[in-house]
């Protein structure tokens, strides 16, 4: 069985992962047998790449996956073979910038990631190489701000995230560096307030 899953739009044409005798691959359909095959075969062979966290802006679909000597990055696929490529090595070699959370605001997507010099932060692509990169480094240094929770509402990207002194708090971005802030410390001080989730809708984030 292939059981295909995560399976997202770009374009008309769908997006998914499957397992078969390449492993648990990136692979696309039109809604014909002769449109749909494996994209690419990201961790050559039987193994799996287990690509996850499959996100559409713009004209690509981004997703992490994971292969021996690069670890666990970001890709993306335009939904051509050629198109499908890696678009950061965070940890060059077998470390992993471990990209989660993915989620598209505009025709860029955001995520939490870390690098060899960062803990985990928001970061932000456009899907080329160069327009992949850190976004805003709440909390400067290997401990980062463990950016999580990451929500469209109302015009704003919403996110948990933490900084010395105040914790961590919900935060929003309106998809510039001087547009991102928290938007109110609910924990007074350097406590944190805890989430167990975000929920956007067009009034805006609920949470509890």
């Amino acid at each position: 069985h292939s059981t295909p899953q995560r399976i997202v739009d770009l374009n008309g044409v769908a997006v998914f992962v499957a397992t078969t005798g390449h492993g648990q691959e990136i692979w696309r359909s039109d809604g014909t047998a002769a449109g749909t095959y494996l994209l690419k075969d990201i961790n050559p062979g039987t193994a799996s790449s287990f690509p996850t966290d499959l996100a559409t802006a713009g004209n690509y679909v981004f997703f992490n996956a994971t292969v021996p000597g690069l670890g666990n990055e970001l890709w993306r696929t335009d939904g051509t073979a050629a198109g499908t490529i890696l678009l950061r090595d965070g940890i060059v070699g077998d470390g992993s910038g471990s990209p989660v959370t993915i989620a598209a605001f505009g025709n860029h997507v955001y995520f939490a990631a870390s690098d060899a010099v960062n803990g985990l932060e928001l970061w932000r692509s456009d899907g080329t190489t160069a327009g992949t990169a850190l976004f805003v480094n709440i909390n400067p240094g290997v401990s980062g701000s463990s950016v999580a929770n990451l929500t469209v509402g109302v015009g704003a990207l919403f996110f948990s995230a933490g900084q010395v002194g105040s914790g961590v708090e919900l935060w929003r971005t309106d998809g510039t560096v001087v547009g991102t802030a928290m938007v109110e410390n609910m924990a007074i001080g350097s406590a944190s307030t805890i989430f167990y989730g975000l929920v956007g809708t067009p009034a805006g984030v609920f949470f509890a």
